[in-house]
């Protein structure tokens, strides 16, 4: 129906106090102790909910369960966002560096803005990928006036799976070593582009006793500012490469150490 629009619901989790309370309902009479700050970590969605309940049934403590569930989620995300393996990360519509970052972002804060990332250097304007990520419920991808306005966790469990992915060192350092060579490869292809066109500008003049010959023998006022901007730009790229070089550097030493 390409005359009709769509009405938008966003469907979320329940409140913490209610996921609290369905929990003590369900467990009365077991150990709870701690309940409302590990129920607060797993959020509201009703499987997990139930997952942890049937844990605490089984004899768990609430921080044990707790932690089975983490544990389990870190497992999944890891598959599902970068893959077990070679073969299995050529198949992710997405690349690793680029869940990485988001990932990052959605560990430090409960939403990150979508337009910050999607028009970030490792997605450059493309949410073909974010929207991959979306749907393998990795994400979750709030609606403002029928527009993408905000990025969360798939669930709310994802958010401590986020932090658990991140608090190991050496698997950080090998992302962050993957994500500083991108940054470098981006800045050096700026490079490239820069000092290729400022030789071509320089090919359309002949110098003759220390003048630029072109018509009335002066560089044109505009070719003069696009060289100076040119050169601006050049600079500066070559201070982010030395800048993501040491990083690379850096980070190859951690992953050899590791």
């Amino acid at each position: 129906f390409p005359n009709k629009t769509f009405n938008y619901c966003n469907l979320t989790d329940a409140p913490v106090e209610r996921a609290v309370n369905l929990v003590k309902m369900s467990v009365d009479g077991y150990n709870i102790e701690g309940l409302e700050e590990f129920v607060g970590v797993l959020g509201g969605r009703l499987t997990d909910l139930r997952f942890f309940i049937n844990k605490i049934r089984g004899g768990q403590t609430p921080r044990d369960a707790l932690n089975d569930l983490i544990t389990k989620a870190t497992i999944e995300i890891r598959k599902i966002g970068f893959g077990d393996d070679t073969d299995d990360a050529k198949t992710i519509p997405w690349k690793g560096i680029q869940f990485w970052n988001v990932m990052k972002e959605l560990a430090r804060s409960d939403h990150v803005s979508y337009d910050a990332i999607k028009f970030s250097p490792f997605f450059n304007g493309d949410d073909t990928a974010i929207r991959a990520m979306e749907e393998a419920v990795l994400i979750n991808i709030l609606q403002l006036s029928g527009r993408p306005d905000q990025i969360q966790p798939g669930k709310p469990l994802y958010k401590a799976a986020f932090e658990h992915i991140l608090s190991d060192s050496i698997f950080a350092a090998t992302m962050e070593l993957q994500t500083a060579q991108y940054m470098l490869s981006l800045e050096t292809g700026k490079i490239n582009k820069f000092e290729e066109e400022l030789e071509k500008l320089g090919q359309l003049f002949v110098k003759q006793e220390g003048k630029w010959l072109l018509g009335g023998g002066h560089v044109p006022a505009s070719v003069n500012e696009r060289v100076k901007f040119l050169l601006s730009r050049l600079q500066k790229s070559h201070t982010n490469a030395e800048k993501w070089q040491l990083e690379v550097d850096r980070l190859k030493k951690v992953v050899a150490s590791s």
